[in-house]
C-alpha cells in the first residue's frame, strides 16, 4: 500500500551557472516568532559628545526585524545569529512563516508603511514585480559599491530579476535551482528501464507505469499534487507543451489548448503517484522518495541533499540518478528561481539592514552555508571551491549544467498580483484534478486572471 510520509525538513544543495528553479519552504504555521521591538534609528550609536562612536559595534542598540521562511539559508542564519549580534551589537528578531503566510504578512506590513519590518525574504520570480511596483523595497545601489561585499563575485543569474528600471532591489540568499527528474537506480534496473531512453513526458509516463507493473508496493513517481504548491512545477509541463500564463499581448491564456494539454499531462503522471497525492507538497515527495516508496520524482535539484542527508533516508550517494526535464510536444523546460533578501523601504534601520545582508550573503558566510548546510551557492568563488565541487556526484553537476539552457524565467504570471494569481490558479488545478469540468474551470480561471491583469493596467 502506498502511503503519505510525514514532512521532512533538511538541507538544500545546488549550483547553477545559467539561470535560477523553485525551492519551497514548509507551508506550516510559524514555528517561532518574537514580538517586533521598537525600531531604533537608522544612524549608528553616538557618544556623549554627539560624535559617532569610535568602536567596533557602530550599530549597537539597533534591532532588526526580519520576515523569513524556513529553508537552508535561514537555518544557517539561526545557528550563527549570536555571532553576528556579538560582532555588530545588532539585535535580530526573526518571524518565521510558512509559504502562504509570509506572502500575506509581507503585503499587510508593507501596505501599512513597512516601518515594522527591516528585511524581507521572498521569491523574486513570483513577487519582485509586485513589491517594486508598490514601492516596498529600498534600492540597494548605494550599498553595492562596497568593495568588501564584491558584487562581481555573485553569479548574475541568481539576481537577474533584481534590476528594475536600472536599480537593484534584492540580493540572492542562495543560487539558482532547476526542476529535474530523480530516479532510484535499483528500482529502475529491477524494472528493466533504461533511464537514458526517457526523453519525453510520454516516456516518463510509460516508465512510471512499468515500475508499478513490475515492483509491488512501490509508486511509479512522486510529485507535488496540492495545487498551490504544484503550480510552479506544473508550469514546466505547460511550457513543454507550448503554453504559458499570458499570451504575446500580456493577456490571460490559462484556458488555451496548450496550457490545458500541459496541465493534463502532469495529471496523467499523478495516476502513478502514491495515495494521497492531492495533498502532497515538496517536502512530502522528499520523504516518499527517500523512503524508497517511489521510483521517480520530479522537483528541484536543490532538494537532493534533503533526500540523502535526512536521518530517516534509505538512500545515499550512488543510489540516485538524475535526468533533465523531459520534452513535451514543443520543447523541454524547467523552472528557474530562488529566494532573495531585501530592505523594507519603510525601515528606519537601512544601514544596519545592509550590514545584515552583507553578512548573510557574504563570501565567508556563503561558503559556510554550502559546506555545512547544503545551501546552493550564489557566489562564483563558492561554486569553484574544490570541496564544494567534490561534495556531490559528477552526474549531479552534469544534470545541473544541462538544465540551465532549459530555464524559462518566472514560474507564476508576470504581474504584480502574482500572489493572488497563484492562490486562484492553485484552487482551479485542485478542482480540475479532482475530476471537474476542465474547460469550464479553466475558462473561469482565465477570466479571473484577466481581471487581475486589467486591475494592474488601470492602476498604471
Amino acid at each position: 500500500m502506498k502511503k503519505l510520509i510525514t514532512l521532512l525538513l533538511a538541507v538544500l544543495m545546488l549550483v547553477s551557472l545559467v539561470a535560477c528553479g523553485t525551492s519551497e519552504p514548509s507551508p506550516t504555521e510559524p514555528a517561532k516568532a518574537e514580538a517586533p521591538a521598537a525600531n531604533a534609528g537608522n544612524e549608528p550609536a553616538k557618544n556623549a559628545g554627539n560624535e559617532p562612536a569610535k568602536n567596533e559595534k557602530p550599530f549597537a542598540g539597533v534591532t532588526l526585524n526580519i520576515l523569513s521562511a524556513n529553508f537552508s539559508a535561514t537555518r544557517w542564519m539561526y545557528e550563527h545569529l549570536p555571532e553576528f549580534e556579538e560582532k555588530t551589537g545588532i539585535k535580530v528578531v526573526v518571524e518565521e512563516l510558512g509559504l502562504e503566510q509570509i506572502n500575506t504578512k509581507t503585503m499587510v506590513v508593507m501596505t501599512a508603511g513597512g516601518a515594522d519590518v527591516d528585511l524581507i525574504c521572498f521569491q523574486p520570480d513570483k513577487f519582485v514585480k509586485m513589491y517594486t511596483a508598490n514601492g516596498w523595497l529600498e534600492p540597494l545601489d548605494r550599498y553595492l559599491t562596497d568593495e568588501e561585499y564584491d558584487i562581481e563575485d555573485i553569479n548574475k543569474a541568481t539576481y537577474a530579476l533584481s534590476n528594475i528600471n536600472g536599480h537593484e532591489y534584492y540580493m540572492p540568499m542562495y543560487g539558482c535551482e532547476h526542476t529535474i527528474v530523480y530516479y532510484n537506480k535499483e528500482m529502475i534496473q529491477a524494472a528493466g528501464i533504461d533511464p537514458d531512453a526517457i526523453k519525453t513526458y510520454d516516456d516518463l509516463v510509460a516508465a512510471a507505469k512499468t515500475v508499478e507493473d513490475k515492483i509491488s508496493g512501490v509508486a511509479g513517481i512522486t510529485l507535488r499534487g496540492q495545487g498551490y504548491n504544484a503550480i510552479t512545477v506544473i508550469a514546466d509541463t505547460v511550457h513543454a507543451y507550448g503554453g504559458d500564463y499570458l499570451d504575446e499581448n500580456g493577456n490571460a491564456a490559462v484556458n488555451s489548448p496548450e496550457f490545458i494539454e500541459g496541465m493534463m499531462k502532469y495529471r496523467e503522471l499523478l495516476d502513478y503517484a502514491p495515495n494521497g497525492w492531492a495533498a502532497q507538497t515538496n517536502s512530502d515527495t522528499v520523504n516518499i522518495f527517500a523512503q524508497k516508496l517511489a521510483a521517480f520524482r520530479i522537483d528541484t535539484i536543490g532538494s537532493y541533499s534533503k533526500i540523502i542527508n535526512a536521518d530517516s533516508s534509505l538512500l545515499t550517494h550512488g543510489d540516485v540518478g538524475f535526468l533533465t526535464m523531459p520534452a513535451g510536444s514543443v520543447r523541454a523546460a524547467c523552472a528557474s528561481a530562488n529566494w532573495g533578501i531585501a530592505i523594507s523601504y519603510g525601515s528606519k534601520n537601512k544601514d544596519a539592514a545592509w550590514e545584515f545582508i552583507k553578512w548573510q550573503t557574504g563570501k565567508e558566510s556563503a561558503l559556510s552555508q554550502t559546506l555545512n548546510n547544503g545551501v546552493l551557492p550564489a557566489r562564483i568563488s563558492v561554486m569553484n571551491n574544490e570541496e564544494v565541487m567534490a561534495a556531490y556526484p559528477a552526474e549531479y553537476w552534469d544534470c545541473l549544467l544541462k538544465s540551465g539552457p532549459l530555464g524559462y524565467g518566472t514560474t507564476l504570471p508576470d504581474i504584480k498580483y502574482s500572489g493572488e494569481a497563484r492562490t486562484m490558479l492553485g484552487a482551479a488545478i485542485d478542482e480540475v484534478y479532482a475530476g471537474g469540468d476542465v474547460k469550464a474551470i479553466m475558462d473561469k480561471a482565465n477570466a479571473d486572471l484577466q481581471d487581475l491583469i486589467d486591475q494592474e493596467r488601470l492602476e498604471g
